[in-house]
């Protein structure tokens, strides 16, 4: 049979295609589906699924003014989310951690608006992709375990971006020090208590996103 030049230039190329599969397999390389733009790390971040399954190395920060834009939206979501609880939540305890995260965030916050305002006045406002789900139309009880497991993901992501904060080796300021310690401190003492809250009324997933 002869083959004419279409056939044989398509049967040239898929044997080709093949090898190129055959070999990326062979070495570990990424199925090729297309170089990545510029952009896809920032596209990855705003695209990124809540409830938990954010990757706490896509929120290393760059530097001081990254770590104090970057806290500010995902401390308003943690006042946001505590806030909207405080209208169903039941359960003392539950009710407790709400408003203490509301109390500490929302003068964190404070601090942190004037501190970008005051040194980096020409801060573009940081992208932020949301990870608490709603409780919108949920029992008290299923809101109640929907939050604190949330929280602790939320909880562990400030935490990483604080350590990260702390790793830099740019100057850094005091004030901006003293506050990233204590997300460290009373965030994890929180995580803490959140778990040991799932834990004891056996819901959620116990913080283990």
């Amino acid at each position: 049979m002869t083959l004419t030049p279409v056939v044989k230039r398509t049967l040239v190329l898929l044997v080709a295609a093949s090898l190129v599969v055959a070999i990326s397999v062979a070495i570990g390389l990424p199925e090729l589906r297309g170089a990545p733009g510029p952009n896809a790390g920032m596209a990855s971040m705003a695209t990124a699924p809540a409830h938990g399954e954010h990757g706490l190395a896509d929120h290393a920060v760059a530097d001081e003014e990254a770590f104090i834009a970057g806290m500010i939206p995902h401390h308003q979501e943690a006042v946001d989310a505590a806030t909207a609880l405080l209208r169903v939540a039941e359960s003392p305890a539950v009710r407790a951690e709400a408003e203490a995260i509301v109390a500490a965030q929302r003068h964190e916050i404070d601090l942190l608006e004037g501190w970008l305002a005051d040194w980096y006045p020409d801060a573009r406002p940081s992208a932020y992709a949301p990870m608490m789900r709603s409780i919108e139309g949920m029992s008290p009880g299923d809101s109640e375990a929907t939050f604190m497991e949330d929280m602790i993901a939320h909880h562990e992501m400030a935490i990483a971006m604080a350590e990260s904060y702390l790793a830099l080796e740019a100057p850094r300021r005091q004030e901006v020090e003293s506050l990233a310690h204590d997300v460290l401190r009373t965030q994890a003492a929180e995580i803490e208590r959140m778990r040991a809250w799932l834990l004891e009324h056996d819901a959620g997933d116990h913080g283990g996103h």
